[in-house]
């Protein structure tokens, strides 16, 4: 996450908004709410029940964590836009 946080900022003229997503599989509710408020990390952050992130994995084919993905103004799947 820290690495994201200089992205975001070597972007700040951009149109880009970041969005975090964080499931119960490798933390809890209260840790990764500490984490967000100790990196500062600007975007938007949800806490996604399991069930709803493997669904995400299956529609974005996505492999691991982390995993990223780019979604354009039309609201369209860039696959392979952003790569690790």
């Amino acid at each position: 996450m820290p690495h994201s946080k200089t992205l975001q900022q070597a972007l700040i003229d951009q149109p880009i908004l970041f969005v975090y997503l964080c499931t119960a599989r490798g933390s809890d509710i209260n840790i990764w709410k500490k984490a967000i408020a100790t990196q500062q990390i600007p975007g938007l952050h949800f806490f996604v029940e399991e069930p709803i992130m493997k669904e995400l994995f299956e529609l974005f084919s996505l492999k691991g964590y982390p995993s990223y993905l780019f979604i354009d103004r039309q609201g369209t799947y860039q696959e392979g836009a952003i790569t690790y």
